[in-house]
């Protein structure tokens, strides 16, 4: 038999039951809590990795960008301005793969600027050597300046030296490791070997080719002008000339544009000096030959600016210089839009093997062309040159190939590249990138390709 038990007195009826309810509800309650507080843990740890990854990217792209512009400095720009632009490889930092493009932009200076030698191998065989270093072999044949090389090939019999420069060459493969000679060496002032898979043109252009032909100036039409004599210079105007001026004991061509048609002009028992300098000397134009009885009709000479002072001979037919025994020739430089031009082949008549400049036989020579020698299929061979101005090639070459044959002194170059007034802007994108995420920081440097003088102007990310 049941019996009911009266409810205590001390424990109220309506509170029976309620104790399971209320357990549930605060379990739910911090379950939520709980999982509010675990997602908040884990968003924020999630947020804090994205952080840390986009911090590691920021960072590696800022180191990239440092080195890119050390490099400017140091003369890898040159690199920078060719057609289409090219890559400066910084290493990898912070676990992210760390990648420099660079391209010139906006109006500067040509993308043949700054370069001591820009050697095509055009129409040459491709066993055959684009830099041949023969002669005297107790002092090094020194290269100042960047220089291109369509592909490696040296012939050296003599030590070559690179200073204050660096090598790009072609090759489709990059990853191959080059080979040069062991007696090919570059000092301190160098940033060594850099390959691009982008051809040797003429024609730049972002998708194919490097470089491009300078502007040509205005071309003359008085055909073949007669000379003066101011005192015992014979003094001669710019003109067209189809005939081989003949040449006094001491010589001045005035300054402005000239061409030569169909001859070499023979410089033997003579001096020549072609313009005037466009200033002071301070500018790195400065006359190394004296040639005293033409100071007057140099003096004379009304091209005193940048765009009025020296002289550009544009060749054709097959035409060039000889310098023979006793011979100067200097050639001071003539602006021609973005460059600076001593010698201009206008068209294809040279082939790899004929010297644009034959320095003949003979002793007592001396020749400093102070603007761009371009003849992309043509050699020059540098023998036996006195080299007063520590220097013989100083606006730099577009050649086929060269033959260093001269003995210059231990701290004598045969080939540099003198300061000029010319200045551009390079663009810089270093990229950094880590599991597929990328960010990447810009920078605008101002730059003189034959200084190596960059100011940053603009640095700022842009993604």
């Amino acid at each position: 038999m049941r019996h009911n038990v009266p409810p205590s007195p001390n424990r109220p009826a309506r509170d029976a039951g309620s104790v399971l309810p209320l357990v549930l509800v605060i379990s739910v309650v911090l379950s939520v809590f709980v999982a509010g507080l675990a997602t908040y843990v884990f968003t924020g740890l999630r947020y804090s990795s994205v952080v840390e990854e986009r911090a590691d990217r920021l960072a590696a792209a800022d180191g990239g960008m440092r080195y890119a512009v050390e490099r400017l400095k140091l003369g890898a720009s040159r690199i920078c301005a060719t057609g289409g632009g090219d890559t400066i490889d910084p290493p990898d930092t912070n676990g992210a793969t760390v990648t420099v493009s660079c391209r010139q932009v906006g109006d500067g200076f040509d993308d043949i600027n700054g370069w001591a030698l820009i050697l095509t191998g055009e129409e040459a065989p491709t066993s055959d050597p684009l830099i041949s270093s023969l002669g005297a072999t107790s002092v090094n044949k020194l290269v100042g300046g960047p220089v291109y090389m369509s592909r490696l090939n040296f012939y050296t019999e003599a030590p070559l030296q690179f200073r204050y420069s660096q090598l790009l060459y072609t090759a489709a493969d990059c990853d191959a490791p080059p080979s040069i000679p062991a007696n090919v060496t570059f000092d301190s002032t160098s940033l060594g070997l850099a390959c691009t898979p982008k051809p040797w043109s003429r024609a730049a252009n972002p998708t194919n080719g490097l470089f491009s032909e300078p502007n040509v100036g205005p071309l003359p039409t008085n055909m073949n002008p007669d000379p003066s004599f101011v005192g015992s210079c014979k003094v001669f105007e710019p003109g067209h000339y189809t005939i081989a001026p003949t040449l006094g004991s001491n010589n001045y061509f005035k300054s402005g544009n000239y061409i030569f048609d169909g001859f070499k002009l023979d410089i033997k028992n003579t001096k020549v000096t072609a313009g005037r300098a466009s200033g002071d000397g301070s500018d790195g134009s400065t006359q190394f030959i004296p040639n005293t009885p033409c100071n007057t009709a140099r003096n004379a000479d009304p091209g005193v600016g940048v765009t009025t002072s020296g002289v550009t001979f544009y060749l054709q037919n097959d035409a060039g210089f000889v310098l023979s025994s006793n011979g100067t020739l200097e050639v001071m430089r003539r602006k021609q839009g973005k460059s600076y031009v001593g010698i201009h082949v206008l068209d294809d008549s040279y082939t790899y093997d004929e010297d644009v400049i034959f320095q003949g036989p003979g002793s007592n020579k001396d020749m400093v062309m102070h603007g761009l020698v371009w003849a992309p299929q043509a050699r020059i061979t540098f023998d036996n040159v006195s080299n007063v101005a520590n220097g013989q090639l100083l606006g730099g070459g577009v050649l086929s190939n060269v033959s260093l044959q001269s003995s210059a002194s231990s701290v004598g170059f045969i080939i540099a590249v003198e300061p000029s007034d010319l200045t551009g802007k390079i663009q810089l994108d270093s990229v950094a990138e880590i599991d597929g995420n990328s960010t990447t920081i810009r920078s605008i440097v101002d730059y003189r390709p034959t200084t190596g003088y960059t100011a940053v102007t603009s640095w700022r990310v842009i993604d």
